[in-house]
């Protein structure tokens, strides 16, 4: 009976611990999984961090609706507080894309953050559209240039670049398309100073000016041919001869030479480099 009594609490014990085993297993297994969840989690900062709590997350350029999105961050990513904005809304995070700016309502933090820095000064500038009719983005600081896209009345677009004369300005849109606005159609707020001057860096074109024009595989009529453009069409120029009589284009018919002169050229064409072949 002694020996049967000894069994009983034995195996008692055993049962106790193996329970006991089974809840700190359920206690850990989230800590551990929100641990294996979060690659992006890294020391410094300000020792706050954010979890998202939505499927996926806009990380914006600045504190603003309308500001063009940087990357997107998934439900369960962690990433470092740096900042806030003065009404609370929005966090200044570090994050794979670089610097940004996510809602304060779709993340949850681990520290109270009204001891944060407010970082707002730091964000980009950024143009208002005062054009009623909207004004026009192009895909170079000329008029000439042609049209990416329309911004209405009233919309906010990230400038990223000036323009050495001061006439246009190098912005950015919420769908990431870049292009140039003339800054008589649109108001700016924000320091502009340290932000690089980007409209040499712009490639000239050239649109195709009869119905057909050849492309060579050199800068001499008499060599093969590796297409035919189109009238109207568009050309990156990437290249001239060394007597200009020819560019190097790149385009939707393929890469070779026209001749210049069947052709409109925009952009600056003194930064165009001089190629042999």
């Amino acid at each position: 009976m002694v020996r049967l009594n000894v069994v009983f609490v034995t195996a008692r014990r055993v049962l106790i611990v193996a329970v006991l085993v089974g809840l700190l297993a359920a206690a850990v297994a989230p800590w551990l999984s929100t641990q294996a969840a979060s690659p992006m989690r890294k020391p410094g900062g300000t020792g706050i961090f954010a979890t998202v709590k939505v499927a996926h997350l806009n990380v914006r350029r600045a504190p603003r609706i309308t500001a063009s999105i940087l990357g997107v961050l998934n439900l369960n990513d962690v990433v470092p507080v740096l900042g806030r904005n003065s009404r609370f809304t929005w966090l200044q995070v570090s994050t794979p894309f670089g610097t940004g700016w996510i809602a304060a309502l779709l993340i949850s933090t681990n520290e109270d953050i009204t001891g944060l820095p407010v970082t707002e000064s730091s964000i980009s500038p950024f143009v208002t559209i005062e054009a009623i009719e909207g004004a026009n983005i192009r895909l170079g600081p000329f008029r000439s240039y042609p049209v990416l896209d329309v911004a209405p009345f009233g919309a906010e677009l990230d400038i990223i670049g000036l323009h050495s004369k001061g006439t246009w300005l190098q912005v950015v849109t919420g769908d990431g398309t870049i292009g140039w606005v003339d800054v008589s159609q649109v108001l700016v707020t924000g320091n502009l100073r340290g932000l690089p001057v980007t409209d040499l860096s712009v490639r000239p074109l050239a649109i195709v000016v009869p119905y057909r024009l050849r492309i060579h595989s050199l800068p001499d009529t008499d060599s093969p041919e590796v297409g035919v453009a189109r009238q109207g069409e568009l050309y990156t120029i990437i290249g001239m001869d060394i007597k200009e009589l020819f560019w190097k284009v790149v385009g939707p018919r393929g890469t070779g030479w026209v001749v210049a002169g069947f052709t409109t050229p925009i952009g600056y064409l003194s930064e165009v480099p001089v190629l042999d072949s």
